[in-house]
């Protein structure tokens, strides 16, 4: 087949028709012209698409940091006193009746001392 022209087109024609006017070209071209044109329809379409995703990213603010203040519990308690020495009760049936009283006596004493101590350690925990 000839073309108006007078010589032969190595492929088969096919016509890209761009609004204005109709363009006879090789299957090949046209090809390689819808590709091109495809490709710069979906590039605008990526382009627009990532530039209303930060368009629309610019419209929210985050709002500034905030301190928060957390209570952490922690012991109050820095050392706790000493446990005074109590007699046994087998220490004290093995004394007389004055060395009893004596070592009763002498226990609660250092019972009420020692509560004394870890009232005013607890004190501070207030």
């Amino acid at each position: 087949m000839r073309t108006a022209a007078g010589f032969e087109p190595a492929a088969p024609v096919a016509w890209i028709s761009t609004g204005r006017a109709s363009v006879a070209l090789s299957t090949r071209m046209a090809a390689l012209v819808r590709t091109i044109a495809y490709r710069w329809r979906l590039g605008h379409a990526v382009t627009f698409i990532l530039l209303a995703t930060l368009l629309s990213a610019c419209e929210t603010i985050p709002p500034p940091p905030q301190i928060v203040h957390v209570a952490i519990p922690t012991s109050c308690v820095r050392s706790v006193p000493a446990r005074p020495f109590v007699h046994t009760d087998p220490a004290l049936s093995a004394l007389d009746d004055f060395k009893f009283v004596l070592a009763l006596f002498s226990d609660r004493r250092s019972l009420l001392d020692y509560s004394a101590e870890l009232e005013a350690v607890l004190q501070a925990c207030k």
